[in-house]
């Protein structure tokens, strides 16, 4: 089925990748040498394409149907990254990193990345994704040692290669010295340059910079207004500050209301601190209509974002019903 919901297959292309899929899982059955040659030719056949359309499809519906569908698709991805595909490269060497349907081997991981790196010619995404990603894994050591100015060269390439994300690690590392000397001009240098790019995340550190006084003079207003244009764009961490500051009336009147929908918005993509605040006000009835079942839900969803308070909040609101189930609602 979902399979059958990719309009953009070619007459014909889904039924051959249905078929390969299917031959896959009577392999990994059957655990039959016979049945793994019978495959691998029927790979060949089909072509690098096919077989990483194949392995991708089983990585998008993992989530519905299960870790299997990673140990399948693994095989897929490694056959299309032999036959010279780069896609299936980059996300073979994914898996294996991750050790998702392979064992994790991340040198192993670090060599592919740098097979497909040098193997490309222009400066296109997949050479901007896969320098980025070289980038932080030198960065941070995983597959060989930590090696900060390499990590550097490599981030400054995934930028000429046209890589926006790459505005935010950097700046990111200079505002912190997370490895480098803190450097905020530097650091707001990037952050301006891909916010002209309509770069969120860059959006997002800018405001809060300005919020904050971190190398700008302060301007909650101006912080605001930024924090608007990157939650419009889809940024949840925007999204969350801006209900802060209409809750706090920095920048902005103070507006309950509008607070509500913008930790809303937020709730609705998992922002954990984002479901603390919302779910206060729905326990409170402050700005949306007193509700403990969301509450409790919204709760739940930040506990298991990882957030340690809402534990604890979820704890006491429960104690605080048993006591008085009348509160409840």
């Amino acid at each position: 089925r979902l399979l059958s919901d990719q309009r953009k297959l070619k007459d014909g292309v889904m039924d051959d990748v249905i078929a390969l899929i299917r031959d896959a899982m009577v392999q990994q059955d059957s655990q039959n040498p016979d049945n793994n040659e019978e495959l691998e030719t029927r790979m060949e056949q089909l072509g690098d394409n096919m077989v990483y359309v194949a392995g991708m499809f089983l990585i998008m519906a993992a989530d519905k149907l299960g870790p299997r569908c990673m140990s399948l698709a693994a095989p897929f991805l490694r056959k299309a990254s032999f036959m010279g595909h780069t896609g299936a490269k980059y996300t073979f060497a994914r898996l294996t990193l991750d050790g998702m349907g392979v064992e994790q081997d991340q040198p192993e991981a670090v060599r592919l990345f740098r097979e497909i790196a040098d193997s490309i010619t222009d400066k296109s995404e997949p050479y901007a994704q896969t320098v980025f990603t070289l980038g932080t894994l030198h960065f941070y050591g995983k597959g060989v040692d930590v090696d900060t100015q390499q990590a550097l060269a490599y981030f400054d390439a995934a930028l000429d290669a046209g890589l926006t994300q790459a505005f935010h690690t950097l700046g990111m590392l200079y505002m912190r010295g997370d490895g480098v000397t803190v450097d905020q001009q530097k650091a707001l240098g990037y952050y301006r340059r891909g916010a002209e790019q309509d770069d969120a995340r860059c959006l997002n550190e800018l405001a809060t910079c300005h919020l904050t006084g971190a190398g700008v003079e302060k301007d909650a207003k101006k912080a605001t207004e930024m924090y608007h244009d990157a939650a419009q764009l889809g940024n949840s961490n925007a999204m969350h500050s801006l209900g802060v500051c209409y809750w706090e009336g920095r920048g902005v009147d103070l507006d309950q209301d509008k607070a509500a929908y913008w930790w809303s918005q937020a709730a609705d993509v998992h922002h954990p601190r984002a479901c603390v605040n919302l779910a206060q006000l729905y326990l409170d009835g402050v700005g949306v209509k007193k509700d403990t079942a969301m509450a409790r839900s919204l709760l739940q969803e930040a506990a298991r974002r990882g957030l340690p308070e809402a534990g604890q909040l979820l704890e006491e609101m429960e104690t605080r019903l048993k006591e008085d189930p009348s509160l409840d609602s």
